[in-house]
């Protein structure tokens, strides 16, 4: 049984298979291997799979190839194959719709070492697409402009010495997917609601904070930092000195 079960995650990896592949024949698979999709499941998958193997074939199989052909008709050796459903969107955002519904969506990273020069450099493209990319997993179809950004101080930390850090915190390390709001919906009140937390790309740096107000007669807008301690106060900044804002939609550790 083990050596079947390490076979098929053989097989897998040949034929660039996913467990997203493997959902797409999940009709001709049965209860259990649809149940272990549910779960999500890697191991349960490959189980599933032997399990529907094992109800379908009396006889020990000659070759792995006839473990494939019996439990798919040859449909996961063609399901690697098939074309996915992905596009490219104006602003450069690459997209691939997935099985359950939602979207992958992947942009580029601007990570720590890089923020000084996409400071200076945030308009060139080929600055841009010469950084590497990450990728989301989001529930509807992205629109506007998204980059990644990598997070390195701990402003965004509530963490204290009773308790962990809370599910709105953000790490040094942590990576945020953030969609640009664009300059001419600065004369208006920022969402600040909807979404509390900013990557503000700054004419001298870029800051993660929470804009806690906005003055929008004198163009101005407060950072709050989650993490208590006195060199994190609360400061103001002009809008006239910031090049970018970005909400924060998602982020990953």
């Amino acid at each position: 049984m083990l050596d079947i079960y390490e076979q098929i995650k053989k097989f897998k990896k040949t034929h660039k298979l996913n467990n997203n592949d493997i959902g797409r024949v999940v009709q001709k698979s049965g209860d259990a291997f649809r149940m272990a999709l549910k779960r999500k499941s890697f191991s349960d998958l490959e189980i599933a799979a032997l399990n529907i193997y094992m109800n379908k074939i009396d006889k020990k199989p000659k070759s792995f190839e006839e473990i494939t052909d019996s439990i798919f008709d040859d449909s996961l050796k063609n399901v690697g194959n098939e074309p996915e459903a992905e596009y490219e969107t104006k602003s450069g955002n690459h997209i691939t719709e997935l099985p359950n519904g939602k979207y992958l969506l992947s942009v580029y990273l601007i990570p720590h070492k890089a923020h000084a020069t996409y400071v200076s450099e945030f308009q060139d493209a080929e600055f841009i697409h010469d950084l590497q990319k990450v990728s989301f997993v989001v529930d509807r179809v992205p629109k506007g402009k998204y980059l990644a950004f990598e997070v390195q101080n701990d402003s965004m930390n509530d963490a204290t010495i009773e308790h962990g850090p809370s599910r709105e915190a953000i790490l040094s390390g942590d990576i945020v997917l953030g969609r640009e709001l664009g300059r001419h919906h600065w004369k208006n009140r920022l969402n600040t609601n909807g979404y509390p937390f900013w990557i503000i790309v700054h004419k001298d740096t870029i800051l993660c904070k929470e804009i806690i107000n906005h003055d929008i007669e004198k163009g101005i807008i407060t950072c709050h930092s989650l993490n208590n301690s006195p060199e994190f106060c609360d400061f103001d900044l002009s809008l006239n000195d910031c090049l970018q804002l970005f909400n924060i939609i998602k982020k990953q550790v």
